[in-house]
């Protein structure tokens, strides 16, 4: 008679088994790399919120105009807004005078402006000040022979706009003439040609 051998038990692993495991090393490294992405969008917020905080403490990011209702004015012309970052001459520092007036080169508060301050004096008046001997920098020519400046007041104080020098310069009365009063809530107010004398009233 032949005898049945009897059974052996493979040393290998099925290919069910094979498959389940490599399943399962599928889901760890699935777990590994949703873990890994979730840490670094957190990181990212977390660096995205604090350049946002220090943006906002920086006195570069807080835009004067916004503060004290710059505006786009019915005749065209435009005061610094929040959108355009002012210069650090825009800047407000407790150290400086409250009132002051920002003297700028181009129509709409365009350019870096000069700073006149209301403790400003000439020769024949106080809180005053001529633009003939002014100089925009990197211009030979004095504000009051440009065709487009502006100016932006701020503080409590309002300025009156003069057609000539007349801080420096004696003139007969009659051949002085207001061009302009400027009050600070009127935001950027363009001059021009022939404004060439501030006085802060």
């Amino acid at each position: 008679l032949r005898m049945a051998r009897p059974a052996t038990r493979s040393a290998g692993l099925s290919s069910s088994q094979q498959r389940g495991r490599y399943g399962h090393a599928l889901v760890a490294i699935a777990w590994i790399l949703l873990s890994c992405l979730t840490l670094i969008s957190v990181v990212y917020s977390v660096r995205i919120y604090a350049a946002l905080v220090s943006d906002d403490d920086d006195g570069n990011g807080a835009d004067i105009a916004s503060r004290r209702g710059g505006r786009i004015r019915s005749s065209g012309a435009v005061g610094p807004r929040s959108k355009r970052r002012p210069g650090r001459a825009q800047k407000e520092d407790s150290n400086e005078e409250p009132n002051y007036a920002l003297l700028y080169p181009n129509y709409d508060c365009v350019g870096e402006p000069v700073r006149i301050n209301y403790s400003s004096s000439e020769k024949n008046c106080q809180q005053c000040r001529d633009f003939c001997d002014l100089r925009f920098k990197g211009q030979e020519t004095s504000p009051n022979e440009l065709d487009s400046t502006s100016i932006f007041v701020f503080g409590e104080k309002g300025v009156q706009i003069v057609n000539v020098c007349a801080g420096q310069f004696k003139y007969e009365r009659d051949k002085i003439t207001t061009l302009k009063v400027i009050r600070p809530e009127e935001g950027c107010i363009n001059l021009g040609r022939g404004a060439s004398h501030v006085r802060f009233v």
